[in-house]
């Protein structure tokens, strides 16, 4: 089976997945400045999203990409991930 596993970028919290043809987004996040550049470039390559915590640097970045750069795959977390995850950004 072919895999590979890439990190968005030096400073980014996230990585790319790669399974045979599926695209997998592993966390989605960034600092509390919110700069959100590393998804950029491969938010419409994404088949799914796939978020481990509620914090910024797991999922900070999430609504940026569905907005600004085109991420359409779904978004897979727990419920207490989503939650949480939704008063995070609102605090943010």
């Amino acid at each position: 089976m072919k895999c590979s596993l890439t990190p968005l970028s030096e400073n980014s919290y996230g990585s790319v997945l790669k399974i045979k043809d599926v695209t997998i987004l592993l966390d989605c996040g960034c600092d509390i400045d919110l700069d959100v550049a590393h998804i950029a470039a491969v938010a419409k390559d994404i088949d799914l999203v796939l978020i481990s915590h509620h914090d910024l640097r797991h999922c900070g970045a999430l609504a940026a990409a569905k907005a600004r750069h085109g991420l359409r795959a779904p978004v897979y977390a727990t419920t207490p991930a989503i939650k949480m995850g939704l008063l995070t950004m609102y605090e943010a």
